[in-house]
């Protein structure tokens, strides 16, 4: 098992939230929040100009940066 089983998880740490698109979704295991995608994501919905939620979240952010979840927000 070696050092493997100790190591901190290698995650680009994200101190912002990423806009979900549908480009973004496809892609493979590689896609954000797609079908093939080996992390959580957690998905804020904001209403237009109301980005206020999102920087209320940011704490959030640091709490999972090294966890494999990403976060994200759809403008409806």
């Amino acid at each position: 098992m070696g050092t493997y089983a100790y190591s901190t998880p290698k995650k680009v740490e994200l101190t912002e939230f990423i806009e979900l698109t549908e480009k973004k979704t496809k892609g493979g295991a590689n896609s954000l929040c797609g079908q093939k995608s080996s992390t959580i994501c957690v998905i804020v919905f904001t209403n237009g100009d109301d980005k206020a939620k999102l920087d209320q979240l940011k704490p959030v952010l640091e709490d999972f940066r090294n966890d494999k979840i990403s976060f994200v927000y759809i403008d409806a």
